[in-house]
C-alpha cells in the first residue's frame, strides 16, 4: 500500500472511526474492541438485558483528510493522558 494511506478504525453499530498510525495499529485496535464489545454482550445476557447494543470494529482506510487524522490522533493521546483511557490511545 501507499506511504500516503491513512487508516483507522471502523466501528459499525456506532459508525465512528478512530484514527490509528498503520494498519497493523488498526487490526490490534479492532480485536481489542471486538474483545470488550464481546464481554460486554456476555455480561448483559448473563444480568437477563433484552436489548444488546451491537458493534463490530475492522481495520478501514481514513474517510477524511491528512489533517483531520493529524489532528485527531493528538485529540486521542491528550484524552488518555487525562482519563484512564486503554493503551492503545496513548500511542
Amino acid at each position: 500500500m501507499s506511504e500516503d494511506v491513512l487508516f483507522c478504525v471502523h466501528i459499525a453499530g456506532m459508525d465512528d472511526v478512530i484514527p490509528v498510525h498503520s494498519m497493523g495499529e488498526a487490526i490490534k485496535v479492532a480485536a481489542y474492541l471486538n474483545a470488550e464489545y464481546a464481554e460486554l454482550h456476555q455480561r448483559m445476557t448473563a444480568e437477563g438485558k433484552k436489548y444488546l447494543p451491537y458493534c463490530f470494529s475492522a481495520p478501514a482506510i481514513w474517510p477524511h483528510s491528512a489533517e483531520d487524522h493529524a489532528k485527531w490522533l493528538e485529540e486521542l493521546k491528550d484524552r488518555a493522558k487525562e482519563q484512564a483511557c486503554p493503551h492503545w490511545m496513548c500511542t
